[in-house]
């Protein structure tokens, strides 16, 4: 069932939240000004499937033409960014996080989740997190103040990898401002 989340967190939420973008394979820097750190490797999508935890049922049926999005690695630490434009509602986070939570209450071999709203400089972000077989995820997601363009992201690390997850996560967020 892990998996099952997994691949509707990272393949299912960016591309239903960026649906309305008519420029899907448009540069997430298009949007957004964000910083990585310095030795991140953007990874192709077959690197991407290789090097996540998703299990290899799911590795063998994904189809690469739906995944979106800049992938990166970073002393194993898999970073995946997507925006796009489209309308959003006023409430969009608040209404995210309701269902999110809500998903991720029924799987039982999730640990640790928690979920939050923050407010960095001008951007509101939800950020969602949990454990599932010794695996880290922490996700993001974020709108842009005239509520028409869209940031989504996560970061996929082996628990012994928490905290620099956490520094990297923190880092990238205070880094990011939109450009439209």
């Amino acid at each position: 069932m892990k998996s099952i989340f997994s691949l509707i967190a990272v393949l299912i939420f960016p591309i239903t939240l960026i649906a309305q973008d008519n420029n899907s394979n448009v540069s997430v820097s298009t949007y957004i000004n964000y910083k990585l750190p310095k030795k991140a490797r953007k990874l192709s999508k077959e690197e991407l499937v290789s090097k996540s935890n998703v299990n290899k049922e799911i590795k063998n049926n994904i189809n690469y033409k739906v995944i979106k999005g800049e992938y990166y690695d970073f002393d194993e630490i898999i970073i995946f960014l997507n925006a796009g434009n489209g309308p959003t509602k006023i409430n969009h986070l608040q209404e995210l996080k309701k269902g999110v939570d809500y998903l991720y209450n029924l799987e039982s071999g999730i640990t640790n989740y928690k979920s939050q709203i923050i407010k960095l400089k001008n951007n509101s972000f939800l950020i969602y997190s949990y454990y599932d077989n010794n695996i880290g995820y922490s996700h993001f997601t974020s709108v842009n103040e005239k509520h028409n363009i869209a940031l989504v992201g996560e970061l996929e690390y082996t628990l012994n990898k928490e905290e620099k997850a956490k520094k990297i996560l923190s880092e990238l967020l205070a880094s990011i401002s939109f450009k439209m």
